[in-house]
């Protein structure tokens, strides 16, 4: 009898690891077709016709520089300097950089406990979340969570 009791619990539980797997599936469609749709909004978000953000990661010798120059809507992802000068400067190391995008922290927290410099105008760093939207991924638990 007690074996049928371990059946049913080891079901019970795969039933509600499913329903939480199918849920967060949806909430992963809804977030992935809201991230399509405002990446091609996003740019427009900045300001000027040219908008060039630099990525410097203080952790890594290797691409440790980046680039992304937004213009007329159109991103381009510069591992060499294109040689244009510079609206806002992101400081941070990679490690951190991942936790922001992933939605383990945001923006501003990183920026409040010095983990992430930005420099720029001010209506870009207070607005960074409108312009450089966090991972897809960030509103899912972590797997250690599930």
């Amino acid at each position: 009898m007690q074996g049928a009791t371990t059946d049913h619990q080891s079901t019970r539980r795969l039933e509600n690891a499913q329903g939480t797997f199918q849920h967060r599936r949806q909430r992963l469609r809804r977030r992935t077709a809201d991230a399509v749709y405002q990446a091609q909004h996003h740019p427009r978000r900045l300001v000027g016709d040219e908008t060039v953000i630099r990525f410097q990661f203080t952790d890594t010798t290797e691409f440790a520089d980046w680039r992304i120059t937004v213009k007329q809507g159109e991103v381009d992802l510069c591992e060499k300097d294109p040689g244009k000068e510079v609206d806002i400067y992101f400081t941070t190391t990679v490690k951190k950089m991942i936790e922001v995008w992933m939605g383990d922290t945001s923006y501003q927290k990183a920026i409040a406990n010095d983990s992430l410099n930005v420099i720029g105008p001010k209506a870009l760093i207070n607005d960074i979340n409108s312009w450089l939207e966090s991972s897809i991924f960030s509103e899912i638990a972590p797997a250690t969570e599930i």
